[in-house]
């Protein structure tokens, strides 16, 4: 599921809950981020190392990338899907 989709009609009501889009130790790909100075590659892979948080109508996901950074999702705007 895209995090872009708790905006349409299927998933609104999640959003308006604050049911946390993802869990601890969710494997996510990123599918796009926002407009932070230094994004990670859309396609990229990571783990969700604490459960996330919501603050300031946004969703703060904290995710170790494979790829060795950690940085962390705003949903929205960012986005991304679980795998696996």
């Amino acid at each position: 599921m895209s995090l872009g989709h708790f905006f349409d009609g299927k998933y609104r009501s999640n959003f308006d809950q604050r049911v946390p889009p993802f869990e601890k130790g969710d494997r996510l790909k990123l599918v796009q981020m926002g407009k932070d100075p230094c994004p990670i590659e859309p396609g990229a892979e990571g783990t969700v190392i604490i459960p996330p948080v919501w603050f300031q109508d946004n969703w703060q996901v904290c995710v170790k990338w494979d790829n060795g950074r950690s940085l962390n999702l705003v949903i929205p705007p960012d986005e991304a899907v679980k795998i696996g």
